[in-house]
């Protein structure tokens, strides 16, 4: 019995270290994405960010 919750403790702490990590690199891109919308609406004539996103995008930071 002891053998079975060890390798059970194992499977569910490695879906939480993998979890942990899908969501530190979706928050990074979020942050990302946001950061570059936020400077490119500064500069709204020359910026390649608003030829290519809509500008309902900026709303969701």
């Amino acid at each position: 019995m002891s053998i079975f919750l060890r390798r059970s403790l194992k499977l569910v702490g490695a879906a939480l270290l993998m979890t942990g990590v899908v969501l530190l690199g979706v928050l990074r891109f979020a942050v990302e994405v946001c950061t570059a919308l936020a400077a490119s609406s500064g500069k709204r004539g020359s910026s390649p960010w608003n030829s290519s996103s809509s500008s309902s995008d900026s709303g969701d930071c």
